[in-house]
């Protein structure tokens, strides 16, 4: 499985490079993932540096007004092209099912643990996911010396545009601990299952789980 999902990397990567090589204009969209929470977590920050750096969008965290609790929630907002953003955000939508299902499963067998004992692993889990895409990416560098993505300069515009103001932050690990240690080894072994789809734009059925 790891093999197959690192070869549908080195895949996206190519993709990608040869998008970038194309003489014509590019056309890019947008869309927010919503938070649902006033607050943006540390693991939700590292869930979205992952899109960034590993799954060719942009992306800016945006307050926005939440209807259901009459209040201001968070969303980041990742930009691309259709077929980047549609795949971030399926990535999104399903990391956030497995931290929740993984959390769950290593709480049932570690026992009772302290309030902030989730933040941790969650945000470990997500440490250990991109420690693996980090490592598959630099395995296709070493492959070929042509595979290094460097960034789109014409998104770089297009979000300079869009977003005027964007301000770059840095920002706390969740704290050390036995659940990030837990988490982090969880993450390590994560695979993201690929969406099927015929045609850009529909999302179509997932590759079956294990």
């Amino acid at each position: 499985a790891r093999a197959a999902l690192a070869h549908a990397n080195r895949l996206l990567l190519e993709y990608n490079l040869d998008v970038l090589d194309l003489d014509r204009p590019v056309h890019y969209a947008w869309c927010a993932l919503a938070t649902g929470e006033p607050r943006i977590r540390a693991w939700r920050r590292r869930l979205g540096s992952v899109l960034t750096r590993f799954f060719f969008v942009d992306g800016v965290w945006t307050p926005s007004f939440d209807a259901a609790s009459r209040g201001e929630v968070w969303c980041l907002e990742i930009c691309g092209t259709p077929v980047n953003v549609d795949l971030a955000e399926y990535v999104w939508a399903f990391v956030e099912r497995e931290v929740d299902r993984l959390w769950r499963a290593w709480r049932a067998e570690a026992g009772p643990q302290r309030p902030y004992a989730r933040l941790q692993f969650l945000d470990g889990v997500i440490e250990g996911l991109a420690g693996r895409l980090e490592r598959e990416r630099g395995q296709a560098r070493a492959e070929d010396s042509a595979m290094v993505w460097t960034g789109d300069p014409r998104l770089e515009e297009w979000m300079g545009r869009r977003h005027p103001r964007i301000r770059r932050r840095t920002w706390r690990a969740a704290g050390a601990g036995l659940p990030r240690r837990a988490g982090v080894q969880e993450g390590r072994t994560l695979q993201i299952h690929r969406p099927i789809s015929d045609r850009v734009g529909n999302r179509g059925r997932l590759l079956t789980g294990r």
